[in-house]
């Protein structure tokens, strides 16, 4: 690179935004001397001149904005004082007629309120006799028995608790489910029969607190549950009132 070379490089750096200190540290570093450096750092192109173009005067155009929107508020002025007044004329004038035709459509309306005096009594006598005739004490329906199911002794279909079966009979008093029977229960094992003698009990509580075949199954004994809740229920379906 020649002294010239490298003029033009230190231009284009400081072109750039690089500091002149940047510069030197960078060229110190590419081998050059440091008052060759010094030399081409201390030696600033002078700047080509430019020419400004001149601005357009937008005088004329500001004075020709501004003579336009002041008359645009006076015609808007001069509307609402004259566009006003004319309006209010008009209502006036509006007002005023239908008060000269009033006194023509007073005998009508006069008429059309006498007409309808004689109506009601000859309809009262008709309506009267139709009142006599529908508060007859025949009409009332007898009450409903309370509860959800027909008082008796319902027994439920056969369900397979696994180790054997489960047949139960709902008792129905006074609508409510008061008691539950096992008619059948797994009873071939010993354990069958220690187990199911102890969940029957429960069984058949939760099925008269549920009022239901929803009930909550025992543990340990969820074959038997589950067959006593089957067999309630179709038990149940025949009780429904």
């Amino acid at each position: 690179m020649s002294a010239s070379d490298l003029t033009v490089y230190i231009t284009a750096q400081r072109a750039a935004g690089f500091a002149d200190s940047a510069i030197r540290k960078t060229l110190l570093a590419k081998g050059w001397p440091a008052h060759d450096i010094d030399e081409a750092l201390g030696t600033r192109i002078a700047p080509v001149p430019t020419t400004r173009l001149a601005r357009p005067a937008h005088n004329g155009a500001k004075v020709t904005l501004t003579l336009t929107l002041v008359a645009i508020t006076a015609v808007y002025a001069l509307w609402q004082v004259f566009g006003t007044n004319t309006s209010s004329a008009a209502s006036l004038a509006n007002t005023t007629q239908p008060s000269q035709q009033q006194p023509a459509s007073q005998p009508q309306t006069t008429q059309a309120a006498t007409e309808p005096s004689s109506s009601p009594s000859s309809a009262s006598p008709a309506s009267s006799g139709a009142t006599t005739h529908s508060t007859s004490p025949a009409s009332a329906a007898p009450p409903k028995p309370k509860g959800q199911y027909v008082d008796g002794n319902y027994t439920g279909s056969v369900a397979d608790a696994y180790y054997g079966y489960v047949q139960v009979q709902a008792i129905i008093q006074g609508g409510k489910i008061t008691d539950v029977k096992f008619l059948q229960y797994p009873s071939s094992h010993s354990t069958s029969v220690y187990i199911n003698s102890q969940a029957m009990p429960y069984l058949t509580q939760e099925a008269i607190q549920a009022q239901s075949a929803n009930i909550n199954g025992v543990s340990g004994a969820t074959a038997t549950s589950q067959a006593f809740a089957q067999s309630l229920y179709s038990a149940l379906a025949k009780a429904k009132a």
